[in-house]
C-alpha cells in the first residue's frame, strides 16, 4: 500500500494519513484512505509527532520552483489540510532537500532535521547552495543552526529515550561506485545547549544503506537497511534482523509490540512477542 499518492501530470504528492491508522484495526478489507492536501509541503518525506502539541512535523524536499523546509500541520485531526512553514531557508540560502525530522521535548520542543542533496541527484532540485548537514530549529527564538556536518548524505535521525544521544544515518553509499561510500550510523552526545559532541561510528549496515532509524526503550537501535530491519544493542553489536524483500526505507513503533514497516511501495505490520520494547 502506498502512503503517498502522485499526480502523474505534475509529480505532486499527497500524504495518505489514514492508511496506517486503519491498518491497526486488523481488517485489511475495510481500509479507507483519505488524501490530505499538502500543496505547501512539496515532496514530503520524513515526519514526526510533537507529543506536547499534537502537531505533525514534516520535511518538505521542495522542487525547482518551491522551497523545501520544515512544515507543521498544527491540528492533523480537526484540520489536516492546513499546514504552516517553520523554516524554509538557512541564512537566505534554500535547503537542499530536507529528509527526516525529530522533536526534542527536553530542549523546548526543538526540531532537528537532516538535509541531504537527494533532490538534486534525482533531478528535482537545483544544485545545492549548502553542504549536506544536520540542523536544529529553536521555536522559542525562531532560529536555526547547524549542529553536525561532514556527511556524504545525512538521512535518518533519532534520539534515544533519554534524549542524551542522537543517531544519524549516512546513506552516501547509495551514490558511490560499487557502494563503497558510507552506509553508516553515527552517534553523537547531546551536550548542554544546542550542541552535539563526541561523534563516533556506531554501526555499519549489514546490507545496503541504513535509512530510517529508531531507538527502543531498552536502548536498542533499529534501522531500515537493504535486507529489512536491522537491530543493534547499545554497544553497536548487531543482535538481529527482520528480513523484508526489497529492504526497508522507514518504519515506526506502535503499541503492543507492533512495528509498521515500509519500503518504497509496500507497508507491512510486524508483531513482536515477549517484553514490550516501545
Amino acid at each position: 500500500m502506498d502512503l503517498l499518492a502522485s499526480d502523474p501530470a505534475t509529480g505532486d504528492q499527497t500524504i495518505l494519513f489514514n492508511a496506517v491508522t486503519n491498518v491497526m484495526s486488523g481488517d485489511i478489507s475495510t481500509i479507507a484512505i483519505e488524501p490530505v492536501s499538502t500543496a505547501q509541503i512539496v515532496l514530503p518525506n520524513g515526519g514526526a509527532l510533537n507529543n506536547a502539541t499534537g502537531a505533525l512535523v514534516f520535511t518538505s524536499q521542495g522542487s525547482k520552483t518551491q522551497s523545501g523546509g520544515i512544515f507543521v500541520i498544527p491540528d492533523p485531526v480537526g484540520n489536516p489540510n492546513v499546514s504552516v512553514p517553520l523554516v524554509t531557508d538557512f541564512h537566505g540560502k534554500p535547503f537542499n532537500s530536507p529528509n527526516d525530522v525529530v522533536v526534542n521535548p527536553r530542549d523546548g520542543g526543538s526540531v532537528w532535521f537532516t538535509d541531504p542533496d537527494y533532490g538534486h541527484l534525482q533531478g528535482l532540485r537545483d544544485a545545492p547552495a549548502l553542504p549536506n548537514q544536520v540542523y536544529r530549529f529553536d521555536p522559542a527564538t525562531n532560529s536555526t543552526r547547524v549542529v553536525a556536518d561532514g556527511f556524504a548524505e545525512p538521512n535518518g535521525l533519532a534520539f534515544d529515550a533519554e534524549f542524551r544521544t542522537l543517531y544519524v544515518t549516512d546513506t552516501g553509499g547509495s551514490e558511490a561506485p560499487n557502494g563503497a561510500g558510507p552506509a553508516t550510523i553515527y552517534a553523537f552526545d547531546v551536550a548542554e545547549g544546542p550542541f552535539l559532541a563526541n561523534r563516533r561510528v556506531f554501526a555499519y549496515a549489514p546490507k545496503g544503506i541504513p535509512d530510517g532509524v529508531r531507538v527502543d526503550s531498552q536502548g536498542n537501535v533499529w534501522s531500515g537497511v537493504g535486507s529489512g530491519l536491522a537491530v543493534w544493542n547499545r554497544a553497536g553489536t548487531l543482535i538481529g534482523q527482520i528480513l523484508v524483500d526489497g529492504g526497508v526505507a522507514n518504519f515506526g513503533f506502535a503499541p503492543n509490540g507492533t512495528v509498521f514497516v515500509l519500503n518504497e511501495k509496500k507497508l507491512w505490520r510486524v508483531r513482536l512477542t515477549g517484553q514490550s520494547l516501545f
